[in-house]
């Protein structure tokens, strides 16, 4: 139960990833069971350690630190090693300056909220369930998700992520794997019906055409036996 910050370190290029915890030689662990079985969430970090193989990265600890300030030490060995720059490292956050400050906000809210009474919470909370209220938000996130800057940090994203070849392949086997499970068939198939059923029942409320292409397609799949 040592906290502080951590490293993992690719020996043939020199990158560095960088991270902290409370339980530091719990988290490397849980970073090397990850990697090995190719699970990592941080596909730059996995795609590396699946090309240069286990034995050319190095898991260690940089230094033990309180657990209140491990985060700001850990920013700091973000900038001494400039691991935030993907040629350098592999921290896909660039800071964790804006963690500092929410982890201190939460904190500060969940104190005001303890402070007061059942009723004075929901009083609060009572337009977060007012159905204008949602649609307005929805109609707001709508709009955000159409601007060019959102769009520019999803490709960003997607680059480093779901679209390189080694995660479309993994992605696919996975899937091919899952799809052999009875369970997993029947409810994937009873969604695509309940979807088909929604589109339909729109489509159809407003006054368009149905067509019968998607239910030929559920029909063949209904049909279809596990491979």
């Amino acid at each position: 139960m040592i906290s502080g910050v951590y490293f993992i370190k690719n020996r043939v290029n020199g990158k560095v990833y960088v991270g902290s915890s409370v339980t530091m030689r719990a988290r490397l662990n849980k970073h090397r069971s990850h990697l090995l079985r190719g699970v990592h969430p941080n596909e730059f970090l996995q795609r590396s350690f699946t090309l240069h193989g286990a034995d050319a990265f190095e898991f260690g600890v940089i230094e033990e630190c309180g657990k209140d300030e491990r985060l700001v030490r850990e920013q700091w060995w973000i900038d001494h090693y400039s691991s935030d720059d993907e040629a350098k490292g592999y921290n896909l956050i660039p800071t964790r300056k804006a963690q500092l400050y929410g982890q201190a906000l939460s904190v500060h809210q969940r104190r005001g909220w303890a402070a007061l009474s059942k009723e004075e919470r929901r009083t609060i909370a009572k337009h977060l369930m007012d159905p204008e209220m949602k649609k307005r938000s929805q109609a707001l996130a709508n709009i955000a998700r159409a601007t060019p800057e959102h769009s520019a940090l999803r490709r960003e994203i997607a680059a480093r992520t779901v679209a390189s070849e080694a995660t479309r392949k993994k992605n696919s086997e996975r899937l091919k794997a899952l799809w052999q499970d009875p369970e997993f068939r029947a409810k994937k198939l009873l969604d695509l019906t309940v979807g088909r059923n929604k589109t339909n029942a729109r489509r159809k409320a407003g006054g368009e055409i149905v067509s019968s292409a998607s239910n030929m397609k559920m029909q063949a799949l209904d049909k279809e036996p596990a491979r």
